[in-house]
């Protein structure tokens, strides 16, 4: 999984660099911004979210007297995804949608800003004018995730491996990106053994730590040894529930 995240963070870095030269050959001499939209802000852990903003930092290291940069999040100031998408919009020459809460209100963002450039990297994406959708093969990194654990699971002598045998894996927001990684992981068990039992839960959140370390938890309970996370930050609390001593 380690190769998969360093080969998703190329893939974004490299979609970053080749916008900005779009937004850079239109740019003449005005100086341009680039946004990146996220679900939650950066948290410094190696997450998505974290791969997206380094994408955006290498684009204002390369351009930097050509190029503004501005990174948009939810917060206490500004929660609404609408206003926030509409913000950036107005403000931008080219923006990108890296997060699940922006795709719904594209159509308006095109029409307030009809010169502005969108990528939107793994979610929903109408066919609109200006609007490109980029997307990654979660299922095939996840497919290696499911077998893999499927595989743990039958290891007697591995730390906190039960008798039940089962593989889990805790999700965030049900979106397509997370239903890819779903099926993956849930066809990666059954390629090693169509028999064993696969749990999954959605938290509904990339940041909320609790929900995803009650979900995990409530598959311990019911039989998981072996639990993968896709789930943004909100990941943590699964990695610290794993690390106690249930």
């Amino acid at each position: 999984m380690k190769a998969r995240l360093l080969i998703v963070k190329k893939l974004l870095e490299i979609s970053f660099l080749i916008f900005a030269l779009f937004v850079v050959s239109e740019a003449c001499a005005a100086t341009q911004q680039v946004s990146l939209l996220l679900d939650s802000a950066p948290s410094g852990n190696g997450s998505y979210n974290d791969i997206c903003a380094n994408g955006l930092k290498l684009v204002r290291e390369k351009y930097h007297t050509t190029l503004m940069t501005k990174i948009y999040a939810p917060d206490n100031t500004q929660s609404d995804p609408r206003e926030i998408l509409l913000d950036a919009a107005k403000n931008s020459a080219f923006v990108v949608i890296a997060g699940y809460i922006y795709p719904t209100y594209l159509p308006e963002a095109v029409s307030a800003a009809p010169n502005a450039r969108f990528l939107v990297a793994n979610g929903d994406a109408d066919k609109l004018t200006g609007v490109t959708r980029v997307t990654f093969r979660d299922e095939e990194g996840a497919f290696l995730a499911g077998a893999l654990a499927a595989l743990a699971t039958n290891q007697s002598d591995f730390l906190k491996i039960n008798d039940r045998r089962a593989a889990g894996i805790v999700l965030g927001v049900k979106a397509d990106a997370m239903e890819r990684f779903e099926k993956g992981f849930r066809a990666g068990v059954r390629y090693i053994d169509k028999n064993k039992n696969t749990f999954c839960d959605y938290t509904g959140s990339f940041s909320d730590k609790d929900a995803a370390a009650t979900a995990a938890a409530k598959q311990i309970g019911d039989g998981a040894g072996v639990i993968f996370v896709a789930a943004g930050s909100a990941g943590e609390g699964v990695i610290i529930l794993a690390k106690s001593d249930q």
